[in-house]
């Protein structure tokens, strides 16, 4: 089984907005609450 790297993209879908507040190219950034519970990340 071999692992494909990909490309970081944009994900259409309104959920995402939810909990990332905006895509940084190649990561989301969390909004304020996910962060409250992931300071680590």
């Amino acid at each position: 089984d071999a692992i494909t790297k990909t490309t970081p993209k944009w994900i259409d879908n309104n959920e995402i907005g939810r909990y990332f507040c905006k895509f940084e190219g190649t990561h989301y950034v969390p909004n304020e609450m996910l962060a409250r519970y992931y300071p680590h990340d």
